[in-house]
Parts: C-alpha cells; structure tokens; sequence
C-alpha cells in the first residue's frame, strides 16, 4: 500500500460490483439449459452488446458452444466471453466490422456451419449469415474455467478451406 493512502480507497467499489455481477450472470447462464442460455446471449446482444463494444469494460457473453465443442477443448464453461481487452484488440484489427456485425456470434455458437479443432484448446466456429464469419474460442485459465472469444472477423473461402484442411473438424461440412 503507498504512503498516505488508506486501505480503503485501494480499489474501485463500481469496478468490482460490474466484475462480481458480469461473474454472477455467467454462472446463471452456465447452470442453465443450452437453450435458455442461448436465448439470454440473444437478449444482451438487442440490449447491450453495442454499448459494451463502445466501452469495454469486464467481459460480454457472446455466444454457447456446442457441448461436444466445450468438451473437445476441456472447456469447463460452454458461455464464451468477449473481454474487454479482445474487443479493444478487435477495434484496432477489424474496424471494418460494425456492431451488427458482431449480432452474429450468437448465432455461430447455437447454429454453426463448420466447428474445426485447431489447438487443444480452441475451437474455430464458422457461420455463414450473408457474409461468411469465423470466431475462434478458446478455453483458458487452469482447467479451462473461462471460455473467451480471441478473435473474431469476416473470413474468405480460401481461409475456412485452409482451416478445414489443416484442423480437425468436430461439426459439419465445408463444400466451399
């Protein structure tokens, strides 16, 4: 602690209110049926997805695995977060993408076309909604309690086909 500053101002009441709540919702969601939980990721998307990529600040669930996809990778939790870091990380990579672009992930958990196994821990979901988009998921921390989106963008042909050859595919069939 530094000199001159009581312990109780060493750290920020508001952060880790948003921290213990964003945590206490993705437990509600992990407990509950995959189609519960999908229609809650659908929910926060309408309600605040946008606002969070504007300002991210903790982490946003965006999208439920499959749960042979969870399992495949030794994900404890089948919810996938975006955390603030990674959507300030996508701003800078993909500024191309628009928050309605990012409306798709919910769907690329619930309904993919295409989940290939690239690491022992990360799985590439691809969907085709108009455009063609991957989002690689990846689980993490020991013993894979966090589920995190690292990447997501708009993907070509040539890229899943690359994938598809080089990946082991858990889900589906590139006829691309």
């Amino acid at each position: 602690m530094p000199a001159g500053i009581d312990p109780g101002w060493d750290t920020n009441p508001g952060k880790l209110r948003k921290e213990a709540a964003d945590r206490a919702l993705s437990q509600k969601m992990e407990e509950a049926d995959a189609t519960v939980a999908q229609t809650a990721v659908r929910d926060l998307r309408d309600t605040g997805l946008a606002e969070f990529l504007a300002e991210p600040d903790g982490f946003f669930p965006v999208l439920v695995l499959q749960e042979e996809a969870a399992q495949a990778i030794g994900a404890a939790r089948r919810v996938g977060v975006l955390s603030a870091e990674t959507a300030a990380k996508q701003t800078e990579t993909h500024p191309e993408l628009m928050p309605e672009d990012y409306h798709a992930l919910a769907d690329l958990g619930s309904d993919p076309m295409l989940i290939v196994q690239d690491a022992d821990n990360q799985v590439v979901v691809v969907r085709r909604e108009g455009r063609l988009y991957l989002a690689a998921v990846k689980a993490a921390r020991a013993g894979g309690q966090e589920t995190f989106v690292t990447t997501f963008h708009r993907t070509t042909p040539d890229q899943v086909r690359r994938l598809v050859r080089d990946g082991k595919v858990l889900f589906g069939k590139w006829e691309g």
